[in-house]
């Protein structure tokens, strides 16, 4: 995928911490279980405060213990799905 190895060794560890939080000790993350059922805003909003906490200092989630912009990633990846979905309610085709 990438040309340089440093790159996808970063890159393929940025993905295990996001799917480390959509997979909990028994198999359901705090936030992979119906998380459609939320709006694409909600979702981005989220990612923005976790991005924001972030950059004011905090690397990681005082509850989880998990990276900041993991969550932030996650919560980005959560509201293009729920606009996806939103989209196709509405008969948007991409």
């Amino acid at each position: 995928m990438f040309s340089n190895e440093k790159d996808e060794k970063y890159f393929v560890a940025a993905l295990q911490g996001i799917e480390k939080l959509l997979e909990g000790p028994d198999g359901k993350g705090k936030h992979s279980t119906a998380f459609t059922t939320l709006s694409s805003r909600y979702h981005l909003h989220k990612a923005a405060r976790h991005a924001e906490a972030f950059r004011a200092g905090a690397d990681h989630d005082r509850d989880s213990g998990e990276h900041a912009l993991a969550h932030a990633a996650a919560r980005a990846i959560f509201a293009y799905a729920c606009a996806l979905q939103e989209e196709d309610a509405q008969g948007v085709k991409p």
